[in-house]
């Protein structure tokens, strides 16, 4: 039973194939299922127990739809400028007027503000802008803007003389999808954002850890 296509522009050739076909790289290629759906199928497919498999072959058919969603598939985005867009549901996870200390190294600091724009306005309207930072040097000074752009910042929560922010969010765009639980494996090449030493049990640093992935 047909499932899938792929049509080669160069020889005009048309290959059909069924529920075991995964998708491959392949210039001039066009490949799709045998029925398009209107939202991607990477947008609201959950992968079975195979994923991630041992190949990427076997990643891909883990999926209903036999393919691993490429990055950034489900982000809202204008394709005719080809630009990102942000998100409607943005989620406050963590914030200075709420305990967190938000004094976050790593930053960018921005200053082209204009008038009746704000620090935090700026980041909820930035796609990738996922914390923000108000800081004042002295208390008679100017106040400056710190974004964090595909980059959380990191050694939030330690005690820099130098970061002393005046107020500080961190920011969820969009929701999250739980594709697999890892709490069984260790997952190899990543960086650390905060050393062990801030958080008094396992349950609040776990949360941060989350809050800043």
């Amino acid at each position: 039973i047909c499932q899938f296509f792929t049509f080669w522009n160069a020889t005009q050739q048309c290959c059909l194939a069924g529920s075991d076909a995964y998708y491959k790289a392949g210039p001039g290629a066009v490949t799709g299922p045998k029925e398009c759906q209107e939202v991607s199928s990477g947008c609201r497919e959950l992968p079975g127990v195979g994923f991630p498999g041992s190949t990427a072959a076997a990643s891909e058919l883990a999926w209903p739809s036999n393919r691993v969603p490429d990055k950034l598939e489900c982000w809202p985005r204008n394709r005719t400028v080809a630009r990102y867009l942000p998100c409607e549901e943005i989620t406050v996870l963590e914030d200075s007027a709420s305990g967190f200390p938000g004094r976050c190294l790593g930053l960018r600091q921005i200053t082209n503000i204009r008038q009746f724009e704000t620090c935090e306005l700026l980041c909820r309207q930035a796609p990738f802008c996922s914390i923000f930072q108000v800081m004042k040097d002295n208390p008679y000074g100017p106040k400056s803007c710190w974004h964090g752009y595909a980059s959380t910042g990191t050694d939030c929560f330690l005690n820099h003389e130098t970061v002393i922010p005046v107020r500080a969010q961190r920011f969820m765009q969009g929701s999250v999808r739980v594709l697999r639980n890892t709490s069984d494996v260790q997952i190899m090449g990543l960086k650390n954002v905060f050393p062990p030493i801030w958080f008094v049990n396992a349950s609040s640093a776990i949360r941060a850890c989350r809050n800043q992935c």
